[in-house]
């Protein structure tokens, strides 16, 4: 009877543990630059004895961007594990020399022109970004149902533009529960446009891009001026 409770007080501890041990988010760390440090964002300082134990710091620290890892003096078997909130990219400045020590950051998703459009959610700003082609960028309009545009020009105009595609809009202003997505053309006549129709005509192999001059020619702000009908057969 006493061994059946120990064990089943064990079970019980051991369950307990499982339920409160905190999930640990996937990470891929940088490769290490040998004899820097960064300065001015530490967000925790503690004594491990290794750099593995200085990673799982991090990744169990939310905000950690990037470490330092260096050696004790006089304690072989203890080193400093600094992490940070920011990394070298963001600030390249405070990164100094110290032979002592490695830094090594969290590594980042690249941003190029081969994946300009491209949205992330970044975790630890725990907000949505869109690379340009050159650097990741805060996400704001048209690019979420809850964050649409009045129209595409209105996002054009917002400097939000990815390019042509589709966005979201709601020309109603007010609530966002009607907002939908549009194709949005960015680039013919200065971009702006909002595509509201579209007609394919069996004898054209392809679908060929014009405009109403109407349409053209308006510089009202309603998104039902902004016509972009691609129309297969117009002349």
């Amino acid at each position: 009877m006493r061994l059946w409770i120990y064990n089943l007080v064990c079970a019980a501890v051991y369950g307990i543990n499982r339920i409160s041990e905190p999930e640990l988010r996937a990470v891929n760390f940088a490769d290490k630059i040998e004899g820097q440090k960064l300065n001015g964002s530490l967000i925790k300082e503690v004594e491990v004895d290794s750099e593995t134990s200085c990673q799982l710091e991090c990744v169990d620290e939310e905000r950690c961007h990037s470490y330092n890892f260096g050696t004790i003096q006089g304690d072989s078997g203890k080193f400093k594990c600094q992490l940070s909130d920011s990394d070298r990219f963001a600030a390249l400045a405070n990164l100094t020399e110290e032979n002592s020590f490695i830094y090594r950051g969290i590594e980042r998703e690249k941003c190029s022109a081969s994946s300009t459009g491209a949205v992330r959610n970044n975790t630890f700003r725990k907000a949505w970004e869109w690379c340009n082609g050159k650097v990741w960028l805060s996400v704001v309009i048209g690019f979420f149902a809850t964050e649409p545009g009045r129209h595409c020009l209105d996002i054009l105009k917002s400097g939000q533009s990815r390019g042509s595609g589709l966005y979201w809009i709601d020309p109603n202003g007010g609530s966002t529960k009607d907002s939908f997505q549009a194709f949005c053309d960015m680039e013919t006549n200065g971009g702006g446009w909002t595509l509201i129709s579209t007609k394919v005509s069996p004898s054209f192999l392809f679908i060929k891009t014009a405009f109403l001059a109407s349409a053209a020619k308006t510089t009202d702000a309603d998104a039902s001026s902004h016509i972009h009908p691609d129309m297969g057969d117009w002349e």
